[in-house]
């Protein structure tokens, strides 16, 4: 009597179908009222994994994957966003697989998902430089394709700011990646429309794309400076650092200089840089054990432990911003053992 009476007061009548079909139709909020309450028929109608598979699907499109997790676990994560949070889930997913074949009707997704969203400025300008990055990582679509794709880009962008943060951002992509055709493309709109460029961050840019032509037009507008050792790290060119290092600094600097170093060449996992800047004097292994966490560089993380660092508290913060659950364990385990 008591279980009736509990499915009663919730709108439930007791035929597993029939209440499923009037959970499909509660909104979210209703939804999770419900599955917390603790009785066993409405928990096994609240752990059917057919029903918020398919939950998912009505409410997110066909084309994420639940990644190792149950379909209920994965929903409630995402139902938890708003959609500035869920915007930037998609975009991890999208970069994940940008080395991938790229899976068109993806993209094509969330492009109308931002439309539909009505997202705002700040969203649509950060999915559209992080989707660029990725369509220019991407080695295997064509540039007829790619092409297709940066004119949907551009029409999802709202005002006369987020066109020019479209170009920038098109342009430093193309830099970063090394990609001649499009960078002619993005510089001429940015030339033509007179699109105020940041010179470091495009020689930065083409540090890392090493691409000897865009070099050249970038160095004809931008000089090095020793702000760009961590590109030069990242991009493994010690003939750069090496000429970097020439450059006058102060004490304060070359501290700095060696810093920046460091880091990059952890970002790169390029080890035999990271040897290279530790026997120059960079001596902040606990900054160099935050980036190889943030970066996902757990080959290093030991190595860097073994040379002094020691921050535990710090390192578990990073390690739960990053959301690796191993490293997080891990750094726990670290601070329990000093109690």
């Amino acid at each position: 009597m008591e279980i009736n009476q509990t499915l009663q007061s919730k709108g439930l009548s007791g035929i597993r179908d029939v209440d499923l079909q009037i959970l499909t139709n509660l909104n979210d909020h209703d939804l999770f009222s419900i599955c917390q309450i603790k009785n066993k028929y409405i928990n096994s109608l609240c752990n059917n994994e057919s029903f918020w598979r398919n939950r998912f699907l009505d409410k997110y499109g066909k084309h994420f994957k639940s990644e190792g997790r149950t379909w209920k676990d994965f929903y409630l994560k995402l139902a938890y966003y708003d959609d500035k949070y869920l915007l930037d889930r998609i975009i991890q997913i999208i970069l994940r697989r940008a080395r991938l074949p790229l899976d068109w009707d993806l993209i094509y997704y969330y492009i109308d998902y931002a439309k539909k969203r009505n997202l705002v400025r700040i969203d649509v300008v950060d999915f559209t430089e992080r989707a660029l990055n990725g369509l220019f990582e991407n080695k295997l679509l064509s540039r007829e394709e790619k092409m297709s794709l940066i004119t949907e880009l551009y029409g999802i962008q709202k005002d006369n700011f987020a066109h020019d943060m479209f170009f920038k951002k098109g342009l430093s992509a193309s830099i970063r990646n090394g990609d001649e055709f499009f960078f002619n493309y993005f510089r001429k709109q940015v030339e033509e429309q007179n699109i105020p460029m940041n010179g470091y961050r495009v020689l930065h840019d083409a540090i890392v794309g090493k691409n000897k032509n865009i070099m050249d037009y970038v160095l004809l507008r931008e000089n090095f400076s020793i702000y760009h050792v961590k590109a030069a790290a990242l991009a493994h060119d010690l003939n750069l650092i090496e000429q970097l290092e020439k450059l006058p600094m102060n004490q304060q600097q070359k501290i700095d200089f060696l810093s920046d170093g460091l880091i990059g060449a952890v970002i790169g996992g390029h080890m035999d840089l990271i040897n290279y800047f530790i026997d120059k004097g960079a001596h902040n292994m606990d900054l160099a054990l935050w980036m190889a966490i943030l970066s996902n560089r757990k080959d290093l993380i030991q190595y860097f432990i073994d040379k002094g660092a020691h921050n535990w508290k710090s390192a578990l913060d990073v390690a739960k911003a990053s959301g690796y659950k191993d490293l997080i364990r891990f750094f726990e385990n670290k601070i329990a053992e000093e109690k």
